[in-house]
């Protein structure tokens, strides 16, 4: 859950790996998170906004490459209601 504006760092991946992140936000709402450098973006998805309503959740579907060992977003969902 969301509380506060957080860095993500992700790390220890292996090749092809695929993640799934959910990022909720409080009560509060407003918050964001704050990419680390080891997301590389394409023309796509060239960044990932999370959804800031209060309680409402951001989906992120990310692979890994061990070659250029960054994660390439591959999807996004905001404001889902929960």
């Amino acid at each position: 859950v969301l509380g506060a504006n957080v860095p993500i760092n992700l790390q220890n991946a292996q090749d092809a790996q695929k993640i799934t992140i959910r990022l909720k936000q409080d009560n509060a709402g407003g918050w964001s998170a704050v990419w680390g450098s080891m997301v590389s973006y394409g023309t796509d998805i060239t960044n990932i906004p999370v959804g800031t309503s209060p309680n409402s959740v951001t989906y992120v579907g990310m692979v890994y490459d061990s070659t250029t060992q960054l994660f390439h977003p591959i999807s996004y969902t905001r404001g889902c209601e929960v």
